[in-house]
């Protein structure tokens, strides 16, 4: 695993080098999940005319590297199996990789709601308790495991990368992202197969940053920050030698940075909290707070939040590693406007690359902050609808919703089994085909009946009800509190006139009636369409109804 790690440091596009010693992408390591039921590709680098032979258990394959170094074998597809075997790699060196698998692999990416640890949940051991999952922390399950993509931006696309594997223990499930973890979880159980995660979250990270540079062809305003990482771009060198040089360079300025410039800020900042309390405490003005310094060096190989260079960095090393699908979770650090386009290039992009049609899973916003006593449009319910749209359009795809389990002030929910069971609900029916409900029920048809709308409703499963959150909380934080189960809130109707307005409803069989005193000729209606809705629809299998809105009318006044 180490020797995988520290020689991936060094190796930014392992293609275009010399080699010494065979090199391979650093995904393959100790305790590796291969994908079962599709070719195993085994690649990487070498000595232009170098033999390498590659034996995967018993089964043995050899290879020529190319005149650029690059060489590649294959293995017929295998079943899922716990049992072990190993990977070797045998050129001028050796590779020997203990602890194979092979069993379903799945890609999870996103920002800090994907990265949220499985250790981060300590502070809810009771209500994990009442889930079942009591031993989560510290139980041992060899049968899933997680390969962490370790954060590195890059200007240009990187061959190898850098992470490792582990399995599920008392000593690393911490760690795990909880959110891949009780999807994993969900997934071995049912399916009786070993499972890997892939893990490529970075928190606070937009889109952009994960899309490469050819997925934004005709993505209108985006030329800008194209320009800015193509300038870094062609400022970086391209000799390993002056790569290291200057990276080393960086780090150094960097460590000088922190050990000077941010030391003195802390400092200085504990003795404004001093004198702000002695201010306080005598009744005088409290002296202005010192900025934090923005002097930082910067990387000259890109940094985070860049257009293209987490995909460089993270999501290209993992190119040609069959996976079964993606997990994706992010959406926080960006707004409505060209997050479809931007979401539906990045899936296409992405497929393209790997060759397969894989399925990819978005997690649609949580719900988060006050909740709004008006109609109210904002920038995360274009965000969700975004999510739904792009997942109805392209084939296989489908959303799970957290809607129902966000938290009022943390934008970090702690309920991420059911995001998790979620999303491997929605993998059971699309990449295995099980026929199950997966979803919520979704918006079919409305029809107009005097001063009511009757919604007609698709993926009702056995039908609708009325339910709370199973995550309630009344924490001034994590505030989720219980709603009333006596009718369905946060419909609103709107009439000619184009303005929302709040609605009454009413469960009528397994449609839903909805109406308004102040809107005698309704034309439209939405749901669940602001930041923080309250939503209690569900069906019977559990899954929340899913957020919609038939005319795209701006709030009066935008």
């Amino acid at each position: 695993m180490k020797k995988i790690f520290l020689l991936a440091l060094g190796v930014l596009v392992a293609g275009s080098l010399l080699h010494a010693n065979v090199t391979l992408p650093a995904i393959f390591g100790d305790h590796m999940v291969l994908q079962q039921d599709t070719k195993i590709p085994v690649w990487g680098w070498a000595d232009p005319g170098e033999q390498i032979q590659v034996s995967l258990g018993k089964e043995q394959q050899r290879a020529t590297a190319d005149a650029q170094g690059n060489w590649r074998v294959s293995f017929p597809p295998r079943v899922n199996t716990a049992n072990p075997t190993t990977l070797v790699v045998a050129g001028k060196n050796t590779f020997s990789f203990q602890d194979v698998i092979v069993g379903e692999d799945w890609l999870a990416a996103g920002q800090s709601n994907m990265a949220f640890a499985l250790g981060w949940l300590g502070g809810v051991s009771d209500w994990l308790k009442s889930r079942g999952e009591g031993n989560v922390l510290t139980s041992t399950n060899p049968q899933i495991r997680i390969y962490y993509v370790d954060g590195r931006p890059a200007v240009r696309p990187d061959d190898v990368g850098s992470g490792h594997w582990e399995q599920s223990s008392p000593n690393s499930a911490g760690f795990f992202s909880a959110v891949a973890y009780f999807f994993a979880e969900d997934l071995q159980k049912k399916l009786g197969r070993p499972v890997g995660i892939i893990e490529a979250a970075w928190g606070g990270q937009p889109i952009e940053t994960f899309m490469s540079k050819e997925s934004f062809a005709g993505i209108p305003n985006k030329q800008p920050g194209l320009d800015q990482v193509a300038a870094e771009e062609a400022a970086f060198p391209k000799d390993k030698a002056a790569q290291d040089a200057a990276m080393d360079d960086f780090h150094k300025r960097d460590n000088d940075w922190v050990q000077t410039v941010e030391k003195a800020f802390h400092i200085a900042h504990d003795q404004w909290q001093k004198d702000s309390d002695a201010a306080k405490a005598a009744g005088k003005p409290i002296p202005p707070e010192p900025p934090y310094p923005q002097t930082r060096p910067k990387s000259p190989n890109g940094t985070e939040g860049q257009y293209t260079t987490l995909f460089n960095g993270m999501i290209h090393p993992l190119i040609g590693f069959p996976i079964r699908g993606a997990l994706w979770y992010q959406g926080e650090a960006n707004g409505p406007d060209g997050y479809d386009l931007m979401l539906a290039a990045m899936v296409t992009d992405w497929r393209k690359r790997w060759g397969s049609e894989f399925t990819f899973l978005p997690v649609t916003l949580a719900n988060i902050g006050d909740r709004w006593p008006t109609p109210t449009d904002n920038g995360w319910s274009g965000v969700r609808d975004a999510q739904e749209q792009v997942s109805l359009k392209l084939p296989k795809m489908g959303t799970a919703e957290a809607i129902d389990i966000g938290t009022g002030h943390n934008i970090h929910p702690y309920d991420k089994i059911d995001v998790g069971r979620r999303l491997a609900a929605q993998a059971l029916r699309i990449a295995y085909g099980e026929k199950i409900v997966s979803t919520g029920p979704r918006f079919g048809r409305m029809t107009v009946e005097g001063n009511k709308i009757r919604i007609k409703w698709k993926d009702i499963g056995s039908g609708l009800v009325l339910a709370v959150s199973p995550f309630v909380s009344t924490d001034p934080v994590n505030d989720n509190p219980a709603l009333p189960t006596d009718k369905p809130l946060s419909f609103e109707i709107a009439g000619a006139d184009k303005t929302w307005v709040t609605a009454q409803a009413k469960l009528d069989g397994n449609d839903v009636i909805v109406w308004s005193d102040a809107v005698p000729k309704p034309v439209a209606v939405r749901y669940a369409w602001a930041q923080n809705p309250q939503v209690n629809l569900y069906n019977k299998e559990g899954f929340p109804a899913v957020p919609f809105r038939t005319e795209t009318w701006p709030a009066p006044g935008k």
